[in-house]
């Protein structure tokens, strides 16, 4: 049985070429063909005792998550990541003073367009919230962008030096 390159391209992202044909008519666009979870691979929080020297904070910290897009294969299918660096003082987060985000191992298929959402929540406050959402689409080269998905990530931050995280799509 011969294959093309564009059925196994096809099959990686978890479509068939019924799908796909109808895929290049914007109407008819799913946003979950290729995406299956949004799983997290590494959030952690380290000091950064630098920082809460110069603004004589009792505690700064430098917070990052990072989320792994998995397809209906089990393959990855890009990773996000979101960090944001924060100064609290043991009853309220003093600021938020750098955030950021940026992909690594994103698959030929995956192609991040736009933030749709970013925002921090305003400080001086016991909790505030980092937020960033982002575009991603699948784009298969004979097909055109066939579906997309909205990956997002929130980290909360609290002024005792606790923190969490959520994140998901949609």
């Amino acid at each position: 049985m011969a294959v093309s390159a564009a059925a196994v391209a096809l099959m990686i992202v978890g479509v068939s070429h019924a799908q796909a044909s109808d895929a290049r008519s914007s109407a008819s666009r799913s946003d979950s063909a290729a995406i299956v979870k949004l799983v997290p691979e590494s959030v952690t929080t380290r000091p950064d005792p630098l920082r809460a020297k110069e603004v004589r904070a009792q505690g700064c910290w430098v917070t990052e998550a990072s989320f792994r897009a998995v397809t209906v294969l089990g393959f990855t299918f890009y990773r996000f990541h979101h960090r944001a660096d924060w100064c609290q003082d043991g009853s309220r987060v003093n600021g938020v003073h750098f955030r950021t985000h940026w992909f690594s191992e994103v698959s030929s298929q995956a192609f991040p367009r736009s933030i749709e959402s970013d925002f921090v929540t305003p400080a001086p406050s016991w909790e505030v919230t980092s937020f960033k959402k982002h575009l991603v689409e699948n784009c298969v080269f004979d097909a055109g962008c066939i579906s997309s998905t909205h990956p997002w990530v929130k980290l909360i931050l609290r002024g005792d030096a606790t923190w969490s995280y959520e994140a998901g799509q949609n």
